[in-house]
């Protein structure tokens, strides 16, 4: 077997990641933030429909993700950091797809799970900051670059204010 740039590294032994839930549960829970937060779209048509797609959202508040996981135009996992997966939150986020980060160390699964979600043609998240912050994009961490560049796929800015 011959592997391509492309192909590197392997990710056979990762599962794709489930999004049933996602799908079934965002059109209630974007509802449900619409009438309690004052949520404005611009510009969602420059998100590819099909295929696989990096969103880059700055990061400024609690809401930015759930905001950004419910109202973005297709089903979004996103790279979140690993203290979330706790409690009650904990299957909520494993059932939604969602991947669990070690923001502080090189972390190979986390990794392998983005490149499994861009593979298998979907959407994926990851914060360039690394954590909130004034969201202005002064401080931004290379791992972003690093899965679009392996695997093509078009990166997306996004801003949430």
């Amino acid at each position: 077997m011959s592997l391509s740039h492309r192909d590197l590294p392997r990710t056979h032994d990762v599962d794709s990641l489930r999004d049933r839930l996602l799908r079934i549960c965002r059109p209630g829970a974007s509802a449900l933030l619409r009438r309690w937060y004052d949520v404005h779209i611009h510009d969602d048509h420059l998100v590819p429909r099909h295929g696989p797609v990096l969103l880059a959202p700055n990061h400024v508040g609690y809401l930015d993700g759930p905001l950004l996981v419910v109202t973005a135009p297709r089903t979004v996992h996103a790279m979140i950091k690993r203290e979330m997966f706790t409690g009650a939150f904990k299957p909520i986020l494993r059932a939604g797809g969602q991947i669990p980060l070690d923001r502080f160390n090189v972390d190979p699964l986390a990794v392998k799970r983005a490149l499994r979600v861009l593979r298998d043609g979907k959407a994926l998240a990851i914060y360039p900051e690394g954590s909130r912050g004034a969201g202005d994009g002064r401080f931004v961490k290379r791992g972003w670059a690093y899965l679009a560049t392996v695997t093509g796929a078009p990166v997306v800015p996004v801003a949430v204010f």
